[in-house]
């Protein structure tokens, strides 16, 4: 059942997401490589070592050597989803930066139709590993999202197409099974494998 409350959300999401560990800091950024050498060094040096609570929107906006358009592309899946919870919280802000709003809801949504099969199946892969708890959580932010845009009059509606292309398929579908699991993973290339 949808929440209304943006403090049951918060509630929500530290209830879904407090049982996960930080993954370590080897899993969080990937490594500088080339033209992403420096941004990717800002990011690690933000992220590492950081509980997901202690990361919110202002710290990242305040944040001088830290991109807030681009740092989404720097985290390793199993760093993605560890810091996940503040970037919904973030979402939540009332009073938010709505640039940094608006990449984090970039990146919940798989690669747009003209993009690699192996970035879709990465990120199918990546956000199949959710519990169906934190799915329902992310459902359930972007659901009151979708509300308030509709309230706004926004034109377009990001957190309403997030839902209907991908969220609630997710969510409706549970965990994967071993063979899924494999069989999704035959499909990333295996240079991203130890990205994840």
């Amino acid at each position: 059942m949808p929440v209304s409350d943006r403090d049951e959300l918060v509630l929500q999401v530290q209830a879904a997401f407090g049982w996960r560990p930080y993954p370590g800091d080897e899993n969080v950024i990937l490594p500088p490589r080339g033209c992403l050498g420096y941004e990717r060094v800002a990011t690690r040096r933000f992220f590492e070592g950081k509980k997901w609570q202690e990361v919110t929107g202002r710290s990242i906006i305040e944040n001088s050597t830290l991109e807030p358009n681009f740092f989404l592309s720097d985290f390793r899946a199993r760093g993605f989803l560890y810091f996940l919870p503040a970037f919904l919280m973030i979402l939540l802000e009332e009073d938010g930066d709505e640039d940094l709003q608006g990449t984090i809801l970039d990146y919940l949504g798989p690669p747009s139709q003209g993009s690699s099969d192996d970035l879709r199946f990465y990120f199918l892969y990546k956000m199949s590993q959710l519990t169906p708890e934190e799915r329902r959580t992310v459902v359930n932010v972007l659901d009151f999202l979708a509300d308030e845009y509709r309230r706004r009059n926004e034109y377009i509606n990001d957190p309403q197409e997030l839902l209907d292309d991908f969220w609630l398929e997710l969510a409706e579908h549970g965990e994967l099974s071993q063979q899924e699991t494999d069989e999704l993973l035959a499909k990333i290339p295996d240079s991203w494998i130890q990205d994840l």
